[in-house]
């Protein structure tokens, strides 16, 4: 008979713990992420551990991330032969890369556009890529969330929860027809990625080096 798999037993737990405040103070951002989540907490909670996690200092790559909960989840060391097969598994093993887990209808888009706006005021990251599954429906749906969000009514009232500094700074939001320039987020469908020789995530979203954040909706 089949054994049941608990996803929180081997979801892999960020420890907020070690982040080095001197990389990410996440309390400049705090009052912000607190007014954008409201009593979600979930959503809250979600935001703060992938900021640590991205921009803490802990973790270099999802590995170390990876043999820190081997160690503590004997969930985790039972489902694996030993830690090496473990590590094996893990996609983007160079990367700071990872999955969050959240139900349909949680406020995913949410999340998503906090990480990518905030990674950008805080001056982490300039250019941030946001891919969605093949529909222009939902492109266009999440596109118009990430615009209320940064130019309208309700981008205007988060911003007071900014630190004055961050509050100015403009972030464009582009598509893969526009040149990709610093500090701005590109929301595009995944097929502009298989053609991206033919647009601009292909000839201009890493031309100036750098890193460039790339967060997948519908994983």
């Amino acid at each position: 008979m089949a054994a049941k798999l608990s996803l929180s037993e081997h979801t892999l737990d960020v420890n907020t713990r070690r982040c080095d405040v001197s990389l990410l103070d996440f309390s400049e951002v705090e009052d912000y992420v607190l007014t954008l989540t409201g009593e979600r907490d979930y959503q809250f909670d979600a935001i703060k551990k992938i900021l640590i996690y991205l921009w803490g200092g802990a973790y270099e790559t999802i590995v170390d991330l990876a043999k820190e909960n081997y160690r503590k989840k004997q969930s985790i060391q039972k489902r694996f032969q030993s830690e090496e097969h473990f590590l094996r598994m893990l996609p983007l093993p160079d990367r700071l890369s990872g999955v969050c887990h959240l139900a349909t209808g949680t406020g995913k888009s949410y999340v998503m556009f906090a990480i990518a706006y905030l990674s950008i005021l805080l001056g982490k990251v300039k250019r941030v890529l946001v891919l969605g599954p093949p529909s222009t429906v939902i492109e266009s749906g999440l596109r118009e969330k990430f615009k209320e969000y940064l130019y309208g009514e309700k981008g205007a009232e988060l911003k007071a929860g900014l630190p004055e500094s961050m509050r100015h700074k403009v972030i464009r939001l582009l598509n893969c027809n526009d040149p990709v320039e610093d500090s701005s987020i590109v929301i595009e469908n995944i097929n502009a990625i298989y053609n991206k020789d033919l647009n601009s995530i292909g000839d201009t979203l890493f031309s100036h080096g750098g890193e460039v954040l790339v967060l997948c909706d519908e994983v």
